[in-house]
């Protein structure tokens, strides 16, 4: 009896490290997406940035729609900016930051996809000549 209840806190323990990120857990598929909103000024001035291992907007390991890295793939158009990318514990968590370098306030929709599913999606207001962070992906999930 001992040992039925042994083996059920370990299968219990090992399904609730693999849902919240553990190690245990999957490297996840994600999508981060900023869009022009109804009241995007310019969005040759807005960038979204992804920042692996809790780094700052301009870390040199940072990605962003202006600076490649290997690890993230960059899709543009002239209505969104995409970095995708697969978490990895490694590199968790991923600050994302969305930066205004113009002398102007500014709005645009960020989303966020992980493992094929919207997880976030809100327009953010971005102060002139800043770069907020609005959200942290981790392996399996974000905040």
């Amino acid at each position: 009896m001992q040992r039925t209840a042994f083996l059920t806190f370990v299968v219990a323990s090992m399904i609730s490290l693999a849902g919240c990120g553990g190690q245990l857990g999957h490297d996840s598929p994600v999508q981060v997406r900023l869009e022009t909103s109804t009241n995007t000024v310019n969005f040759a001035n807005i960038h979204v940035i992804i920042s692996p291992n809790n780094g700052s907007a301009v870390s040199g390991n940072a990605a962003s729609d202006i600076q490649a890295q290997a690890w993230v793939t960059t899709v543009l158009s002239a209505s969104f900016k995409e970095l995708d990318f697969t978490t990895s514990s490694q590199q968790i968590p991923y600050f994302g930051y969305v930066q205004n370098t113009s002398g102007v306030q500014e709005q645009a929709r960020l989303r966020i996809f992980m493992d094929g599913v919207e997880k976030f999606n809100q327009v953010v207001t971005i102060p002139a000549t800043t770069a907020a962070q609005e959200t942290t992906i981790f392996r399996n999930n974000l905040q």
